[in-house]
């Protein structure tokens, strides 16, 4: 039968003309050589991939038929030609035997048709050990097969990376734990970390005691409202962490057995396993704090005392400037609070004794013994001269050297004494 017969034979069985039958194979000629083309191109892709994809089909126990590896990768993993690990056993044959457990564990994922992951070792010929991280995903097959597909690509540089990120992260552990300072580590009120020396402060035998409770539990209740919004304000800026400075604030917390202590908190967020979370070092107050109060309470009665007496009562410090003075001081001088604090102490000493009082301060602040008593001219706001009864001691108030007078008028007497000698 000649060619024409027969595609007119064809023609017929297909209810198409000769001349729709042709059309139609040229047609399907040239969408063969367009996947002709688009699979010479996928091979190429593939060759040129740094990677390895792989295809399989998984059985009920874990068993492996059809296994396909396509890559030219493989030898650069393992040192073989492709050839060599294209079939199941291959894939144990190069297979770190630490990581078959890990491999079969895998396989199982697989066959269950749940995306699956795994970091594992290869072993090539020579000895050299190379991580990859094998992708991979199944989909039901007939008679309890199932097919497998995926990519394994090479994370060496990725496991050194998380090496060394873990050796620098068990560095900061070390030295978050033994730190001398109180310490945690804190998310949406919630502690995540603390370390011995918080411990110690709180009086909380095993510090994983504190794991997963709430900052509040050891907040006292009176400060509970400032460190919520001291919460917010974190939380608000989590989103641009690099632009957060570390903030100073202070509060009372409870120990473990419920008793009181003032502490001052630095905080500052960092990354703790991909996540932003506040640390906060702590510094015990207490101390500070109830030597504050006693001073107060001693500044209060100071005061009332001072601001009974028919003296002058001052203090100024290295430099002269005026610290304190009492109501009488003021009497005394003409000037208010305001402007006395606003001069030097020698500016109301009388020209001719003013070189006298200022080395007197002088060696006094020095430690050298000078009289503690004089009598010395002062002038007053109006221009008038006054004579008074100085009487001067050394005093350190919060690690600052001052000097503390007073001064008593005795105008009066001198002018009495004046005219006895006339």
């Amino acid at each position: 039968m000649t060619d024409s017969r027969k595609d007119e034979t064809l023609a017929g069985e297909a209810g198409m003309t000769r001349g729709e039958l042709l059309a139609e194979l040229a047609a399907l000629r040239q969408r063969n050589r367009e996947l002709e083309d688009k699979f010479s191109a996928l091979v190429d892709l593939v060759s040129s991939v740094d990677a390895v994809l792989w295809q399989t089909e998984i059985g009920p126990r874990g068993e492996l038929r059809n296994y396909v590896a396509s890559a030219n990768a493989i030898k650069r993993f393992v040192g073989v030609e492709n050839e060599e690990y294209t079939n199941p056993e291959s894939l144990f044959k190069y297979l770190h035997p630490d990581d078959r457990d890990k491999m079969a564990a895998y396989i199982g994922d697989l066959y269950r048709l749940l995306p699956s992951v795994i970091d594992f070792r290869l072993c090539a010929p020579d000895g050299t050990i190379k991580w990859v991280r094998a992708l991979g995903k199944g989909r039901a097959l007939t008679a309890g097969w199932v097919k497998a597909s995926g990519i394994v690509l090479e994370i060496e540089d990725l496991q050194k990376y998380e090496r060394e990120l873990l050796r620098v992260e068990k560095n900061y552990r070390t030295i978050f734990t033994s730190f001398p300072d109180p310490m945690l580590m804190s998310c949406e009120g919630v502690i995540i970390e603390v370390n011995e020396a918080l411990a110690r402060l709180a009086e909380v035998a095993n510090r994983e005691d504190f794991k997963g409770r709430s900052i509040f539990e050891f907040i006292h209740p009176d400060d509970h409202q400032r460190v919520r919004e001291r919460l917010r304000y974190w939380r608000e800026r989590m989103t641009d962490p690099e632009n957060v400075l570390p903030e100073a604030f202070e509060c009372r917390c409870l120990r473990a057995n419920g008793s009181p202590l003032e502490v001052a908190m630095v905080s500052g967020l960092v990354y703790l396993d991909d996540r932003l979370v506040i640390l906060t070092t702590l510094r015990d107050i207490t101390a500070i704090k109830e030597t504050e109060q006693a001073l107060r309470r001693s500044e209060e009665l100071f005061r009332a005392f001072t601001e009974k007496l028919q003296a002058a009562v001052y203090t100024y410090d290295r430099d002269g400037n005026i610290r304190y003075v009492n109501q009488f001081m003021e009497e005394l001088t003409g000037y208010s609070r305001d402007e006395l604090a606003a001069i030097k102490i020698y500016d109301l000493v009388h020209p001719e004794y003013r070189e006298l009082a200022v080395n007197r301060a002088r060696h006094r602040l020095a430690g050298d013994e000078v009289p503690e008593s004089y009598d010395i001219r002062i002038l007053t706001k109006d221009g008038n001269t006054r004579w008074v009864d100085l009487n001067s001691v050394k005093l350190n108030l919060v690690g600052e050297d001052l000097v503390l007078g007073s001064a008593v008028d005795i105008t009066v007497r001198k002018g009495f004494e004046q005219s006895l000698q006339e």
